[in-house]
C-alpha cells in the first residue's frame, strides 16, 4: 500500500491573507446591508400610505351612500363623529351613543366621512388589523407589521386628531410609546382628521422616508 505523503494544508500567511479579505468584505458590505434594512422598512411606509388612501376613498364612499359625509366635530374629542356601516352587518344603533363598538369591524367612526379613530382605521386600512386607541390611553399598539407609536389632537386649529404608525420592527422607533407631538426625526407615517365639510384627510410620510 503507497501512502500519500505530499497532502498539504494552507500556510500560515494563506490564512491571514484570507482573514484580511473577509474582514474587508464586512466592513464594505455592512454598510450596504444596513441600507438595504432601512430601504425595506420605508418601503413598508410607502405602501402603507397607499393602502391607507385607497381604504379611506372607499370609506368615504360609503359615508356618501349612507348621507354621513357632512357629519363630523370641529370643537375637541371628535365627540361628534358619524357611525358608517361597512357592510349590511354594521352595528350603530343606540348603545355606546350610536357608535360602533371597538370589536365591531363592520361599522366605523367617520369625521366628514373618513375615519376618525385608529381604531377606525385599523378596520380598514391593511396591514394596520388590530391597533386600538381607547381614547384614554394607547392599546394595543405593535400588530407586528407596524406600531402605533403615538397620537395627539392639537396639531391643527380645532383639536383634529393625528396618529403616528412605523414599522414595527423600526429601531428608530423601538423604544418610542404614546407621545402626543411628531416625532424629531425617522421614518413614519401621520393621519391627520379633517376639520371641516369637505375636506381630505392629510396623510404624509416623514422626510426620512425619502432619505435613501
Amino acid at each position: 500500500m503507497i501512502i500519500n505523503t505530499n497532502q498539504k494544508g494552507f500556510t500560515l500567511i494563506e490564512l491571514v491573507v484570507v482573514i484580511v479579505i473577509l474582514g474587508i468584505l464586512a466592513v464594505t458590505a455592512a454598510p450596504k446591508f444596513l441600507d438595504i434594512q432601512t430601504d425595506a422598512r420605508h418601503s413598508i411606509m410607502h405602501g402603507l400610505k397607499g393602502a391607507m388612501k385607497d381604504a379611506v376613498q372607499e370609506v368615504y364612499g360609503k359615508a356618501v351612500i349612507q348621507d354621513k359625509e357632512h357629519i363630523g366635530d370641529t370643537s375637541t374629542g371628535l365627540n361628534g363623529t358619524a357611525c358608517v356601516k361597512l357592510n349590511e352587518q354594521g352595528q350603530c344603533g343606540i348603545l355606546n351613543r350610536g357608535k360602533p363598538s371597538t370589536d365591531d369591524l363592520n361599522a366605523i367612526n367617520t369625521q366628514f366621512g373618513y375615519p376618525a379613530f385608529a381604531v377606525d382605521l385599523s378596520k380598514v386600512v391593511d396591514g394596520l388589523e388590530g391597533i386600538t386607541d381607547d381614547g384614554l390611553g394607547l392599546e394595543n399598539i405593535d400588530n407586528g407589521q407596524y406600531k402605533m407609536i403615538g397620537s395627539t389632537e392639537s396639531t391643527r386649529a380645532n383639536q383634529n386628531y393625528s396618529i403616528f404608525y412605523a414599522g414595527s420592527n423600526d429601531p428608530d422607533f423601538k423604544n418610542i410609546n404614546n407621545i402626543s407631538s411628531a416625532p424629531a426625526s425617522g421614518c413614519y407615517l401621520t393621519y391627520s382628521t379633517p376639520i371641516k365639510d369637505g375636506e381630505q384627510p392629510i396623510i404624509t410620510l416623514s422626510p426620512d422616508c425619502e432619505s435613501h
